[in-house]
């Protein structure tokens, strides 16, 4: 049961992490205009759920960094340290490309490393999430990220996209991986096909809801997901006219449309392992943090803007969905990176291990007697 809990999941994190390379391949169709919108609506449908589903997932198996009274400070660390080391290539990358860039390990540059800063920040506080009531947790992460929105929001530590996904992590941290494969698969054989019919009419839907939005709302919707600003800012970026209480509301609902996406995928994946696909969810972790090296490259040659020129809006996302999934089995196919990952958890582990006040005293006793 353990392998078929590990490779149901491991196949969820490679979906999620194939949408992740092909959102960003389609990232460029927000400034193309009116040819690229499709692209556009196909990315805000994909950015709805895919990095919060990815925080729910990490949160699912975040308990076991504090078990009997002992943290695993090494984890935080080990997060930590892989997100400016792939800041740092990334912005060499750029230099090297002829971009300006400007170097901002604080901020980011509010770029793609956030999610592994913002997992870090999660996984330093699941010694205080695991003593309180996940209602008290839940009830009050809700709210932080609610009333987030009534004041400007800040890359600092990424701390906006940190407090707007805060109860996503939670939803994750609180429930028992065992439990949904239980559900999902186990304890609801016969109405399973039910089950799975509603989550194709979920995924249908929440695209259609997409495709009928302009530019403004789409744009909004990116911004909302994401917490990026306050709720006004997000207004007035889109040139919309609401009041604030309604952008809360929307915001709570798009919770609810995360959860929904949530539920149909892990309803439509199976739980036994597919190569390609489990592999590259055992091996996100590399493709994550390699393929924006890949990204930046075709950025910088307008790749896709060459894309949506030459071909027909359909024809265009079609090709950039297959080439971003081709890009994740690629990145997935060798374990060389997550070796490099291993050893270096293993450094930092050491490392955390010599701290201990039972370390340093046998170091200085060592070093008494030597």
């Amino acid at each position: 049961m353990a392998k078929e809990r590990l490779a149901y999941f491991d196949n969820v994190k490679g979906v999620l992490i194939a949408l992740v390379v092909i959102g960003h391949l389609l990232e460029p169709c927000a400034k193309l205009g009116a040819e690229a919108l499709a692209g556009f609506k196909v990315l805000d449908f994909i950015y709805m759920f895919h990095m919060p589903l990815f925080i729910f997932v990490t949160g699912l198996f975040s308990k076991s960094v504090f078990k009997q009274g002992r943290f695993r400070a090494e984890v935080p660390l080990f997060y930590f340290a892989i997100c400016f080391l792939m800041y740092t290539g990334l912005m060499v990358e750029k230099l090297c490309l002829g971009s300006e860039v400007s170097f901002n390990y604080l901020t980011l540059n509010g770029r793609i490393p956030w999610y592994l800063m913002v997992a870090g920040f999660y996984v330093l506080g699941v010694p205080f999430f695991a003593r309180l009531k996940p209602s008290v947790a839940m009830g009050g992460g809700l709210a932080i990220s609610l009333l987030a929105g009534l004041v400007d929001g800040t890359n600092m530590f990424s701390a906006s996209r940190a407090i707007t996904f805060l109860p996503i992590f939670l939803a994750g941290f609180y429930l028992s991986p065992q439990a949904i494969v239980n559900q999902m698969k186990n304890e609801l054989p016969g109405r399973h096909r039910l089950l799975m019919a509603l989550s194709v009419g979920i995924v249908v839907i929440g695209f259609m809801f997409f495709q009928l939005c302009g530019p403004q709302k789409l744009e909004f919707f990116l911004t909302l997901f994401y917490g990026k600003g306050s709720y006004d800012d997000m207004l007035a970026a889109a040139g919309l006219e609401l009041s604030v209480g309604v952008c809360m509301l929307l915001r709570l609902v798009s919770y609810g449309a995360v959860a929904a996406m949530g539920v149909a995928l892990l309803a439509l994946l199976p739980t036994r392992r597919v190569s390609l696909l489990t592999n590259a969810g055992a091996r996100s972790l590399q493709v994550y943090v390699l393929h924006p090296f890949i990204y930046y490259a075709l950025n910088t040659a307008k790749f896709t803007d060459w894309v949506f020129s030459a071909l027909s809006p359909a024809e265009a996302v079609l090709l950039l969905a297959l080439l971003g999934a081709s890009i994740a089995v690629l990145l997935s196919s060798s374990g060389k990176p997550q070796q490099f990952f291993d050893w270096m958890k293993a450094r930092i582990a050491r490392w955390v291990d010599r701290q201990t006040p039972d370390a340093r005293k046998a170091r200085n006793t060592g070093g008494a007697c030597s």
